[in-house]
């Protein structure tokens, strides 16, 4: 158990704050000795080692909401995946090449069905996602997300066998082991990734910052932005965009009067598409909307897709009323919106289309896939973390938007309220990024790419092709006699 939890905190340590790619194979290497022996073993293993890597990554859940209980809850439940893959592993032999496969195909098909059940799944904590500054995030434009996590999995087992044959005494066995593992990683190194592409855009970025104390909180936020625009402005020069974060306008600006004012002065104090997030209220909910502003005009718009239970509407919230008074943070439910999660802009007298997932929305394989789909040649992804405090999410959801960027060839920004935001190059490099909790802004020369990578053809088939592997690996485990 101590092995597990080992292992569960040094996985916890892939991720920012500490962003350590390379922990996440001796983390794996903890689970898998850890779970070894029996399904029961294999489970508490399996449930220990969540428990020490959920706990802490998800930390900021207890800053947004302020109890402790959903935090601890939504730990404990993600642990117990881990749990079944843990039981799961406890059954399965551990010699062989094929034994392998099927070990790292089987987490990879529990991380899938963690990401879509229930409710739509929660895609935080992907393995794949540990590895932004490993060499492993190279082969993403090939594998996508499912096809890294396997690898990491497989090179985490790999490491776990060179161990045990170490301790066996059978160096040539563990030596070559070990060759494997370092050999794959040199080998990432040497994956060429893009850098240019057919088309540029000049993106302006705003970050407003902070509400300021005693100003109605939704019309200073607008107002932050309105500001910091005009500054960019001042010293930019010609632009062919300009983007807001998620909530830079919590009123929508198409019918408060308020609001609107400051958005339409900014946009046309621009001369230029202006895209920002705001909400709109119906009767029976609201939407989170990403709109394209033109001078006083919106000319497109995309409602959030993929509502976040529990963070954005309460699902069955007569039951879950009675379990915690936190369920009345969110006094109107998120309703979904229609995909693909995409904006359209006149660019140089052309249709340019932006893939505009909204906060955790980049997460989502699903989302981003038919945003590609529908033939984006940039990224934009609006975040609003003002609710985290000064915790990891935001560096979290930066990582994220690096995957994405190198896993589908684009340019992408992440735009914040109060930070971070950044640019990134389509292979991955980090050319901008701000502070956070202060005003910032900055000028990005993107490039506007339009080829597909084998990633934006394979993220979804690997998906089924993992889950076909978490059911092959159950059979198995049925079928296999207990071995002393």
């Amino acid at each position: 158990m101590l092995c597990a939890a080992r292992g569960g905190a040094a996985l916890f340590g892939a991720f920012p704050p500490l962003g350590l790619s390379l922990l996440a194979l001796p983390a794996i290497a903890a689970l898998s000795g850890a779970t070894a022996g029996s399904a029961r073993r294999g489970a508490l293993a399996g449930f220990v080692f969540g428990l020490a890597f959920f706990a802490p990554l998800l930390s900021w859940t207890a800053i947004a909401v302020g109890q402790l209980l959903p935090w601890l809850a939504l730990a404990v439940f993600q642990s117990l995946y881990m749990a079944v893959l843990g039981a799961l592993w406890g059954r399965l032999p551990r010699r062989g090449i094929a034994s392998a496969l099927l070990m790292a195909g089987s987490l990879c098909g529990m991380e899938v069905v963690r990401s879509s059940f229930p409710l739509g799944g929660f895609p935080w904590g992907l393995l794949a996602f540990s590895q932004v500054s490993s060499p492993l995030l190279r082969t993403a434009p090939y594998l996508a997300t499912a096809g890294v996590t396997f690898l990491t999995a497989l090179l985490g087992i790999g490491l776990a066998r060179a161990i045990g044959h170490l301790r066996r005494r059978e160096a040539f066995s563990g030596a070559v082991l070990l060759t494997s593992v370092a050999g794959v990683l040199a080998l990432a190194v040497a994956i060429p990734l893009p850098t240019r592409g057919a088309d540029t855009a000049r993106v302006g970025w705003v970050q407003g910052g902070p509400a300021h104390p005693g100003e109605n909180r939704a019309l200073s936020v607008t107002r932050n932005h309105r500001a910091e625009t005009e500054r960019l402005l001042e010293r930019s020069g010609e632009l062919d965009l300009i983007v807001w974060p998620e909530s830079s306008s919590d009123y929508d600006a198409r019918i408060k009067p308020e609001a609107y004012e400051e958005v339409v002065a900014a946009a046309k104090a621009a001369g230029t598409p202006l895209l920002m997030g705001t909400q709109s209220y119906v009767e029976a909910g609201r939407y989170n909307e990403y709109l394209a502003w033109r001078g006083d005009t919106v000319t497109d718009a995309y409602a959030k897709s993929a509502p976040v239970p529990f963070g954005e509407y309460i699902p069955y919230r007569a039951i879950f009323t009675r379990l915690s008074s936190a369920t009345e943070l969110i006094t109107t439910d998120m309703l979904p919106g229609d995909g693909p999660a995409t904006l359209t802009i006149d660019h140089r007298g052309r249709d340019l289309v932006i893939a505009t997932p909204i906060c955790f929305e980049i997460a989502i394989d699903r989302v981003m896939a038919e945003a590609m789909k529908a033939g984006s040649e940039l990224i934009v992804v609006p975040v609003n973390s003002a609710s985290f405090g000064k915790s990891a999410e935001s560096a979290q959801q930066l990582d994220q938007t690096i995957f994405r960027a190198v896993e589908y060839g684009r340019s992408a920004i992440q735009v914040s309220t109060v930070g971070h935001s950044a640019v990134i190059q389509p292979n991955g490099a980090l050319t901008a990024i701000s502070p956070t909790w202060q005003p910032a802004s900055g000028v990005a020369q993107v490039q506007l790419r339009s080829e597909t990578t084998p990633a934006a053809t394979l993220s979804l088939p690997l998906r089924y092709l993992a889950l076909g592997a978490l059911i092959l690996a159950f059979i198995r485990a049925i079928t296999t006699e207990r071995q002393p």
